[in-house]
């Protein structure tokens, strides 16, 4: 995503309103593709500071994500937070009046990931014996398994 910053360039302190729809490619991440599902809304405000350009704002998108406690697949609607500085340098390198932020966007999407999605904090996920998706009913599994490194101490308990 390239910014236009030719209108605050000079003028130190200046600030600019950035706000936008944009297609975001589908996400690697983990060993586990994420399909964005509609495009992200962004809002920046990018000021200009006596050695970089400070680039602040929210990303705003929905995530195709699978539960990670039942594994169905649901909707998931993140906001990343941005708060990046490009460097003057970098910006003058280039000889060109705009700026690419793709690359911080990218990162600060990644970390507003959840490690572990769920569908809804009261998810029962799946049985791990049977693979019922307890959310839909109970299963006849009995859940209760001793490892077999304790059997002994278990023993202890029965003589009482």
């Amino acid at each position: 995503m390239i910014i236009n910053i030719s209108d605050i360039r000079e003028n130190l302190g200046a600030i600019k309103e950035v706000k936008l729809e944009e297609e975001i490619e589908d996400i690697q991440f983990q060993d586990r593709e994420i399909q964005i599902d509609g495009p992200a809304k962004m809002a920046f405000q990018v000021i200009n500071t006596e050695d970089s350009f400070l680039v602040v704002g929210d990303i705003d998108l929905n995530l195709n994500v699978k539960c990670s406690r039942c594994l169905d697949e649901f909707t998931l609607p993140v906001t990343a937070k941005l708060e990046e500085e490009v460097e003057k340098d970098r910006v003058e390198l280039s000889g060109a009046a705009s700026i690419n932020i793709e690359e911080e966007i990218e990162d600060n999407v990644f970390l507003a990931i959840p490690m572990k999605p769920v569908c809804d904090e009261d998810c029962a996920g799946i049985c791990p014996s049977c693979g019922q998706d307890l959310n839909e009913g109970d299963c006849d599994c009995f859940m209760h398994t001793v490892d077999p490194r304790l059997a002994k101490l278990e023993q202890l308990l029965d003589k009482d």
